[in-house]
């Protein structure tokens, strides 16, 4: 995506001839980014979240208020995975506005990226039920940046 960039700038400004492909694959590239990295936030809890509720609620109150905002997470983006199937199914051929390439390339990468989430979100509900909290109600026990690299 950095290079495709560069080389939209090149053209643009220097050449004074902008290569029309490169602003379509970049918004392409910048989807695939963001929808593969959905599964990393998920994994280390480090979606938006507001724990305040959490700091003057009962600990128990706490405890299955994150489990069930547990498992709206998994139900959304199981949902979101299913959808984004289901809209692959009606795309069908379509293809990308200047490449002539289908657009279920894009929304392949999307559905990668939501099914890759909701297994985290799995992943991570059983690790905070086993555990006994999560990162909601213990919002202390964020994995920081430091930890996770």
């Amino acid at each position: 995506m950095g290079f495709n960039v560069c080389y939209q700038f090149f053209t643009r400004y220097f050449l004074n001839d902008s290569a029309a492909w490169t602003e379509e694959i970049a918004r392409y590239l910048l989807i695939c980014t963001v929808f593969t990295g959905i599964a990393a936030a998920v994994r280390d809890s480090r979606h938006i979240h507001v724990d305040f509720l959490y700091r003057v609620i009962p600990q128990t109150v706490g405890r299955v208020l994150s489990t069930f905002v547990d498992l709206v997470q998994i139900a959304f983006l199981g949902y979101a995975s299913i959808l984004t199937w289901q809209m692959m199914q009606k795309m069908g051929n379509y293809k990308m506005t200047i490449i002539d390439l289908p657009m279920n390339l894009i929304y392949g990468v999307c559905l990668l990226g939501f099914a890759l989430s909701t297994g985290r979100a799995v992943q991570v509900a059983i690790q905070n039920w086993r555990r006994g909290y999560s990162v909601l109600d213990h919002p202390d026990s964020a994995p920081t940046p430091e930890s996770t690299a």
